[in-house]
């Protein structure tokens, strides 16, 4: 039986003698050590000579562009009620990004479109946090004040 897997670099072809054995032989891989640069890809079974090629995840039957098995679990943050505003520039080359934390999730993006107009300048949503590009925690506080959430500035 000839099987087809995606691993971490290419894509490897095995020939396997007995078609008796199980499937759970050809998902898994040994412990592949990563040099800096590399990256990791879902090991998997694509292809297989007894059933052609493999379209759905075989934990949870979805096909593979719908699947979530690898995809790790999005905790839901708890919130205090109080809307935290903080400038950072940690990570990102030294430029200055004003950081909002602690607002619902169902308005992030909707609330990030509005603070962009208002300070004129980009920025995204991630993590369930709002980074808008400069230093606009003045005027960032200011309007989330006015549309009625308590705000405090954060980190000195």
């Amino acid at each position: 039986m000839l099987v087809l897997r995606e691993t971490t670099s290419t894509a490897q072809y095995s020939q396997k003698q007995q078609p008796e054995q199980t499937k759970s032989e050809y998902d898994t891989m040994p412990d592949i050590s990563l040099t800096k640069g590399e990256c990791i890809m879902s090991d998997r079974l694509v292809y297989s000579t007894e059933t052609g090629r493999i379209s759905t995840c075989p934990n949870c039957g979805k096909p593979y562009k719908q699947c979530t098995c690898d995809q790790p679990v999005a905790s839901t943050k708890k919130s205090d009620g109080i809307v935290r505003i903080m400038r950072d520039r940690k990570g990102r080359g030294g430029k200055t990004m004003t950081v909002i934390t602690g607002l619902p999730a169902s308005t992030l993006t909707t609330l990030a479109q509005q603070l962009k107009k208002l300070c004129g300048s980009g920025g995204t949503v991630k993590d369930g946090n709002i980074e808008i590009q400069g230093d606009h925690c003045e005027k960032v506080q200011a309007k989330l004040t006015d549309m009625g959430y308590k705000v405090k500035r954060a980190g000195g």
